[in-house]
């Protein structure tokens, strides 16, 4: 993208981070027509809204270990992961969240 472009979408976007999307579409849109979107699969869990107490943990090098047996390909791959959380029942991490993949532009 050239530099004017750049500069419209942080304006837009750095003035008010959650910027429409419609919003962020028609900057594109000025280089060339935007033909297709996908947007990933969004949970809402109404019951816990709210909530302040939560069992999630940020795993890091010193507590690495608690994903071991449970997911092993995550502890193979600990730096690359960053950041890390699970949620934790009975001493067992049953849920995770983490980076799927790091990159020199993104994550």
């Amino acid at each position: 993208m050239d530099d004017s472009l750049v500069n419209k979408l942080e304006q837009v976007i750095g003035a008010r981070p959650s910027a429409l999307l419609g919003e962020v579409i028609k900057i594109l849109s000025i280089d060339r027509i935007v033909n297709n979107i996908w947007i990933g699969p969004a949970y809402v869990f109404p019951d816990v809204r709210g909530r302040t107490c939560t069992k999630a943990i940020m795993v890091t090098n010193k507590n690495k270990e608690i994903l071991k047996s449970h997911f092993p390909y995550t502890f193979a791959d600990f730096e690359n992961k960053q950041p890390c959380f699970v949620i934790i029942e009975n001493n067992i991490p049953v849920s995770i969240c983490c980076s799927a993949r790091q990159t020199s532009k993104a994550a």
